[in-house]
């Protein structure tokens, strides 16, 4: 399975336990009218969200494996301050970057989930760390 697909599928996965609610005791006409009309809602209310904040995570957890490989950093005696230093910067350039979104988000009034998109962002960019090794 390609990086892509294992990103997608945790993006599915991710989503599917965040909306799971418990459900009322409905006829069963009921159930798959209102089960289509939570799909829906959840597609438009989380995934639009989640797919940009995953990039976002990602292109910044890439970029520090990419520095890490180009400076060969891992060979050098200062790799663990770098490491430090590296994630701290990451971690505040993702997050600035993520809430720069939701401002946008609120200002077009697109629905969002502020927790859902930072903890996206930051799967997502372990993600695209741990896969550049």
């Amino acid at each position: 399975m390609n990086f892509l697909k294992k990103f997608l599928l945790l993006l599915i996965i991710f989503s599917s336990a965040v909306s799971v609610m418990p459900m009322q005791a409905y006829q069963v006409k009921e159930r798959k009218a209102s089960t289509r009309s939570n799909w829906n809602a959840l597609c438009k209310k989380y995934f639009p969200p989640m797919i940009i904040s995953g990039l976002v995570g990602g292109t910044t957890g890439g970029f520090v494996r990419y520095v890490e490989k180009e400076l060969n950093i891992q060979q050098s005696p200062e790799y663990w301050a770098w490491l430090v230093i590296a994630w701290f910067t990451e971690y505040n350039i993702r997050n600035s970057i993520i809430m720069g979104i939701q401002r946008d988000f609120d200002e077009c009034r697109i629905p969002h989930k502020k927790s859902i998109m930072h903890i996206t962002a930051w799967v997502a960019s372990w993600l695209a760390y741990l896969h550049s090794q």
